[in-house]
């Protein structure tokens, strides 16, 4: 049997650590596991007009397994970088601009960005906007060659 002082040197001290492994999971959930709608449905009559979004938060599951995943998760800005307007619920989008501080965020948006979202960029969310996709099909068919729009 090894002495105490030698438990460092045992093989098992060189498996990565939690954080470095939750991390890397992740990091490859990100990018392979995006949040989607996955239908939508019509509400009953006793709800408010309009149609509901079922919505695959992706990813972000990965943040219910257990406490420690989940406050690796949080501590982890670049993972909240992707807010697609036209995916997420206002409210998420908001959340995911707040866990992406203070690093950069990408927005996909429609042709109307929420006000709620509108005054978060104006509060100093423009200076950490990175990357701005606008999708809109009514400009699509005014300019159908155009290929890019740069501010």
């Amino acid at each position: 049997m090894q002495a105490p002082h030698d438990m460092c040197a045992a093989p098992v001290m060189e498996f990565p650590n939690e954080l470095q492994v939750v991390g890397h999971i992740s990091s490859f959930a990100v990018s392979t596991w995006p949040p989607r709608q996955l239908h939508s449905i019509q509400r009953d009559e006793s709800s408010p007009p309009g149609r509901f979004q079922r919505l695959d938060i992706g990813w972000i599951n990965i943040t219910h397994v257990c406490k420690c995943w989940r406050n690796i998760a949080m501590s982890q800005a670049s993972l909240w970088k992707d807010v697609d307007l036209l995916i997420l619920p206002e409210r998420w989008a908001l959340e995911l601009m707040r866990r992406s501080a203070p690093g950069p965020f990408d927005l996909t948006s429609g042709p109307d960005i929420p006000d709620k979202i509108k005054r978060r960029l104006q509060a100093g969310g423009f200076s950490r906007l990175r990357d701005l996709v606008f999708h809109d099909n009514s400009a699509r068919s005014a300019a159908p060659a155009a290929r890019r729009a740069t501010l």
